[in-house]
């Protein structure tokens, strides 16, 4: 389950924000959603809202995307060009790779300089070890009229675990030296735009529709997740903009609370309902989710803010730490640790994915393939990574100093 994670995730928003629009990979809150009408015989498992226009857009985007750089993987270098049977020469690819993303990001007025590229020392394709390094000096962001810089590196290792499946080892180091003020007033207006885009795109609930006791059960009560995203709403509407750091220690230390409130409804929910259900089968089910969100509640107890003061009371930093804990299935969040400063925000995380990891023997000799056309200096390199910069790298740049 999500719910540490998001503890993490959603209460730190200023690092969220870090996390979703450089790396590309943050996930968003849900939100409550109306009960599907129910249709046949009681389901035995909770009822999925079905996708909006915008959603089947995105993923059809997403899906031409990846099947973009596969095909163009496919194509192996071409054989005139100079060095195409060379191994991988990592200087040598890492010069070749600043000026294409250079290029494909847009540098322009806002990006003052940009490295991208593998670590040497931390990078050995051959036993599927790699650590990619950056480096970005922006004159500008979304959210401040200051410069701004970000460093860091991304390694993963893929290894074999003790029952003879693979498994990818990851870990992060991040800084993100910018305006946190500022920065956590643009992530709370984009979380509200969010939020209220979600409203409009969710479907009406249906007139004079009724549901059975089972799939109220099963479908229609409020998840965790789904009761603090509401919480959380109704928290952050009553904020109109953060002034100081203290502000933002306030918020996080409300989410914190709200985290362990939503969590105790839930257990109400299940517990009320796991006495009053008539049919063993779901009475045993529910007393099963019961026990489950209760021992989910008691490791919430390990999460939450830790705040460092001034002589004078003023909040010199925040400080979230985590140990264990699953973000989705496959996916495990090993430690993270974060601090944020007036002017500073550092992350360090590590983790495993046991996830589609099976699909890397496959992956692999298509990534080396465009990695040497990059090497090389084959001219449909760009058409090889231009899906994947266009796509998520595309749409990070543009929440954090807009279109290029």
């Amino acid at each position: 389950m999500r719910y540490r994670t998001n503890q993490i995730g959603i209460g730190l928003i200023i690092a969220g924000l870090l996390v979703s629009n450089v790396a590309a990979a943050q996930e968003e809150l849900p939100t409550p959603r109306p009960a599907p009408a129910p249709a046949g015989p009681p389901p035995r498992a909770p009822l999925r809202r079905p996708l909006t226009d915008a959603q089947r857009a995105e993923r059809r985007e997403r899906l031409l995307n990846i099947g973009g750089q596969v095909l163009n993987a496919v194509v192996p270098p071409d054989p005139n060009a100079p060095g195409a049977a060379a191994a991988i020469d990592i200087p040598k690819l890492n010069t070749a790779m600043g000026p294409l993303l250079t290029t494909l990001l847009g540098g322009g007025r806002d990006i003052e300089s940009l490295r991208i590229g593998f670590d040497p020392e931390g990078t050995n394709f051959a036993e599927d070890h790699i650590r990619l390094s950056v480096d970005a000096a922006l004159r500008r962001t979304n959210w401040a009229e200051v410069p701004s810089r970000l460093s860091g590196s991304l390694g993963a290792q893929v290894v074999q675990n003790d029952a003879g499946g693979l498994v990818a080892v990851v870990d992060g180091r991040f800084r993100l030296q910018t305006p946190v003020v500022a920065l956590a007033n643009y992530a709370l207006a984009q979380y509200k735009q969010r939020q209220s885009k979600k409203s409009d795109d969710a479907p009406p609930a249906p007139a004079g529709a009724q549901t059975p006791e089972y799939v109220f059960a099963f479908a229609t009560t409020e998840t965790t997740d789904e009761i603090f995203g509401r919480l959380l709403d109704e928290r952050l509407a009553r904020i109109d903009h953060f002034e100081t750091l203290d502000d933002v220690a306030d918020l996080l230390t409300a989410i914190s609370g709200l985290r362990l409130t939503a969590a105790d409804l839930r257990i109400e929910q299940l517990r009320d309902q796991a006495r009053a259900a008539k049919d063993p089968a779901v009475r045993d089910d529910l007393n099963s989710q019961l026990t489950e969100t209760r021992a989910q509640r008691d490791k919430l107890f390990d999460v939450r803010p830790r705040i460092s003061r001034r002589p004078n009371g003023a909040v010199e930093m925040i400080g979230l730490d985590m140990v264990g804990s699953e973000i989705y299935p496959g996916a495990d969040m090993r430690q993270l640790e974060c601090r944020i400063q007036e002017n500073e925000i550092t992350l360090q995380a590590s983790g495993a994915l046991t996830r589609w990891v099976e699909i890397y023997p496959l992956a692999k000799p298509l990534v080396m393939g465009v990695l040497q056309r990059i090497q090389n200096g084959d001219p449909r390199a760009l058409d090889a990574v231009r899906p994947f910069i266009e796509g998520p790298l595309g749409r990070g740049r543009a929440i954090i100093i807009g279109e290029p």
